[in-house]
């Protein structure tokens, strides 16, 4: 595993659209009639992504949060209030029209036919910031599992998740150029019909764990059975499904306490 970007090493404008991508995937960029400005927040419950963002921010933007991990709706807040006049408004919306990424009081074919979000600003850029905006947006919306078959082998299980139909299709042209093959997964339960990126192929989560995996890397897993543990920990368990059998025994993982995790009781892989 590599160790963690050095973000003093980052550009301003590649900031700048590393701050969108946190937009994109956990944030939200809205108008507020009553302040005449707009809030630009990342909502997230971990608190490592808040200081990958507030650092994407200054590098980017010169800009200080006006308000730092606020907790809020079960969830972390941390965001800029600006008017729209301001250099980190106008960039945000030269890069990406709209950051709504689902309807909101709208049908879904009214939003559809409105502007779209999207990460175009990526495509056609360096290699090195299209893995490094991936690995961010993983840490974000992504996860890595590992299932038990009927059989009673394990099977990995890389994804991103994204419902939004165009931001998918663009996430897999991303995920294509830096040498991943990941499938576009539906879900009849989603608004669009959609549900993720995905792969569980060994060889692909190799590639992806070659690349840095996870980044930040301290990020961990706030739901499911791993809840607690490093997701990058658990990318290193995914590699290693043979050590998993001789690890948890009879598919529960037991008083023990995986490398990088918090204190786990015992409980299924699934």
């Amino acid at each position: 595993m590599k160790k963690d970007f050095d973000l003093k090493g980052i550009s301003k404008h590649d900031a700048q659209k590393l701050v969108a991508v946190c937009l994109l995937t956990d944030g939200s960029l809205k108008w507020n009639k009553a302040k005449q400005s707009f809030i630009i927040t990342f909502h997230n419950k971990d608190e490592c992504l808040h200081e990958l963002f507030k650092n994407l921010l200054w590098i980017g933007f010169n800009e200080t949060p006006t308000f730092d991990k606020l907790f809020h709706k079960g969830v972390l807040n941390t965001g800029v209030v600006r008017k729209k006049d301001r250099e980190i408004v106008s960039t945000l919306f030269s890069l990406s029209p709209t950051f709504k990424t689902k309807p909101f009081r709208c049908s879904k074919e009214e939003f559809l036919n409105s502007p779209q979000p999207t990460i175009s600003f990526l495509l056609k850029n360096r290699i090195k910031l299209q893995k490094l905006a991936f690995r961010i947006a993983m840490a974000c919306d992504g996860s890595i599992g590992i299932c038990i078959k009927k059989d009673g082998s394990f099977k990995p299980r890389l994804r991103l998740g994204c419902a939004h139909p165009f931001l998918l299709e663009e996430w897999k042209i991303l995920t294509e150029k830096i040498g991943l093959k990941m499938n576009i997964e539906k879900d009849r339960n989603t608004w669009s019909g959609f549900h993720s990126l995905e792969t569980s192929s060994i060889e692909e989560i190799k590639k992806f764990h070659e690349m840095g995996g996870f980044l930040p890397e301290e990020v961990i897993a706030r739901r499911g059975k791993f809840k607690g543990i490093r997701k990058n920990t658990i990318l290193e368990l995914a590699l290693n499904l043979k050590s998993i059998n001789n690890f948890i025994g009879k598919k529960s993982v037991g008083n023990v306490r995986l490398r990088g995790s918090r204190p786990q009781t015992s409980s299924s892989l699934v």
